[in-house]
């Protein structure tokens, strides 16, 4: 990257024969690959040298904490607490997380040209300010964006408009590149977090997975 050769690392989901959890994960993989990316990410900042034996008994700690199994557990029908509520969530908690995979990350110095990221990792999740809690909702948020991403979806066509027009208006009275990315990628996140294709798209996808969750969107 940029002359530089660097290190990464992940975990893999490995598939068990013949066990049900492991056919629910295979099935359901994205919900949970992102639950471990989350894990994966913070032990990789806190290690630089990419030690594997480290690595590996970290991240093993980590999936073994209560904190892992209660996201788990709001992820799939697993045992809750006996006093322990189901999560619940409400459509604007829903649509302010959703928002934020749809990031401008990078602005084209040629024409002004804007690019747009839908990751796992490199989102607009990280500058939300807020004091709950969203690993659940992130999660089935990022699942059921990416499985309507090979279809043609509404609100990624509004994306597109969203981006042209507030480029457009930037450009008017142009603040600098880095500026044009910000203004643009802000108002971004304001109008997909009130676009209703893809609040249509993430209801539809709650109510398809309603038995296989375990939380509430009201």
């Amino acid at each position: 990257m940029n002359g530089e050769t660097r290190k990464t690392a992940s975990a893999q989901i490995n598939k068990i024969a013949n066990d049900k959890v492991s056919s629910f994960i295979q099935s359901h993989s994205r919900r949970l690959e992102y639950i471990i990316n989350k894990i994966f990410s913070t032990l990789l900042k806190e290690d630089k040298g990419f030690d594997s034996a480290y690595l590996n008994d970290r991240f093993c700690k980590a999936i073994s904490t209560d904190s892992f199994y209660y996201h788990f557990a709001g992820l799939t029908r697993g045992d809750r607490k006996k006093d322990e509520k189901m999560l619940s969530f409400n459509p604007a908690e829903l649509m302010k997380v959703a928002s934020r995979f749809f990031m401008c990350d990078a602005v084209r110095e040629k024409d002004t040209a804007i690019s747009v990221h839908i990751c796992i990792g490199l989102n607009g999740i990280p500058e939300l300010d807020v004091a709950r809690d969203y690993i659940v909702l992130e999660a089935f948020c990022f699942e059921a964006i990416f499985n309507n991403l090979g279809k043609k979806t509404a609100f990624i066509k509004n994306l597109n408009s969203y981006i042209a027009k507030a480029s457009a208006e930037s450009k008017k009275n142009f603040p600098g590149f880095q500026n044009h990315l910000t203004v643009v990628k802000n108002k971004c996140y304001a109008l997909m977090e009130k676009d209703k294709d893809l609040q249509n798209e993430l209801m539809s996808y709650y109510r398809k997975n309603m038995d296989n969750i375990n939380f509430k969107i009201e």
